[in-house]
């Protein structure tokens, strides 16, 4: 509608409009409700992609080897720290065979396992690199059994852990 196509300007004008329509003024007390995310543009034509993200980053595994771009440290919404900052724009090249995971934070934060703990990042990037050669849908399946088997241990309580937050993920091969 505005003609954007960059991440960090699609992001930024989100976070103006969600501090808008949420009325959100920064003040003591009042309400910081926000969003985290991760956004990608591809340009298949010219291999190229731009990235930009709110707390979320972007995976990238080439010739074996996973390099994490770090999203900007605030969320889009209302930020204490926020000092008129704007999103970075990450222009990247892209490789045939390049594999590209983008997600929201469930799974790494998901609780379960056999000491009850997160599954946590290096987990997760392990489990990227075990499976990022397989077929999509392979890939999928692995990753709905992994987190699947997490959850299944037994907590405290006697009870399965349950799913605490969304889980999205988004795996992209060129």
């Amino acid at each position: 509608e505005q003609g954007v196509t960059q991440p960090a300007q699609i992001i930024q004008l989100l976070k103006m409009a969600v501090i808008k329509s949420l009325k959100q003024t920064g003040e003591a007390g009042t309400q910081k409700d926000g969003m985290d995310i991760a956004m990608v543009a591809f340009d298949t034509e010219k291999m190229k992609l731009e990235f930009a993200g709110a707390y979320n980053p972007l995976f990238r595994i080439r010739n074996g080897e996973l390099e994490e771009t770090r999203a900007d440290r605030m969320p889009i919404g209302i930020y204490s720290d926020d000092g008129g900052k704007v999103f970075t724009n990450y222009p990247m090249d892209m490789e045939k065979g390049d594999m590209y995971f983008f997600f929201t934070d469930g799974f790494v934060d998901q609780f379960g396992g056999p000491k009850g703990k997160k599954f946590m990042n290096k987990r997760f990037k392990s489990l990227l690199m075990d499976i990022h050669l397989q077929p999509m849908e392979e890939q999928k399946a692995k990753l709905d059994e992994v987190i699947e088997d997490w959850k299944a241990h037994i907590d405290g309580y006697g009870n399965h852990y349950e799913q605490m937050d969304d889980i999205l993920i988004i795996g992209v091969r060129v």
